[in-house]
């Protein structure tokens, strides 16, 4: 099994995984939660996507880098007058396969949204920035 946004990337699989078992009520303090909670900890990727799934993951673990990397992700987003984005790094986007060319979104870019704004587990951060869109 292999995730991430690249050849080679664990994080954001890691993140994933972290996330389902938290979800599946698992303790923050679970020997599984921990390792993986360390194992993010380690990695300094500030690639958006990946950003957004570890900020989910932690905000589920009450993890005080939580806060942190969702001010990270904010950062790098695109903010208009109506919307909140993030735009990818230009390697990504030239190497994904474009099923229909004149669409512009990529998978990641709509795949990124719910963990990262659309929960609102970290209002807090978000106060500066506009809600995000129903």
């Amino acid at each position: 099994m292999q995730g991430g946004i690249s050849s080679g990337n664990t994080v954001s699989l890691t993140a994933y995984v972290m996330a389902a078992l938290l979800e599946a009520r698992q303790p923050s303090h679970d020997q599984s939660v921990s390792m993986a909670a360390r194992c993010l900890t380690k990695d300094n990727s500030t690639h958006p996507y990946v950003l957004a799934i570890k900020a989910y993951a932690f905000a589920l673990a009450s993890h005080p880098n939580a806060t942190s990397l969702m001010q990270k992700l904010l950062d790098q987003a695109v903010v208009t007058k109506n919307a909140m984005y993030w735009n990818l790094p230009k390697e990504n986007c030239e190497n994904t396969p474009r099923i229909f060319p004149q669409h512009r979104a990529q998978p990641i870019e709509v795949e990124n949204t719910p963990p990262s704004v659309g929960q609102g587990t970290l209002t807090s951060c978000t106060s500066s920035y506009p809600p995000p869109l129903s």
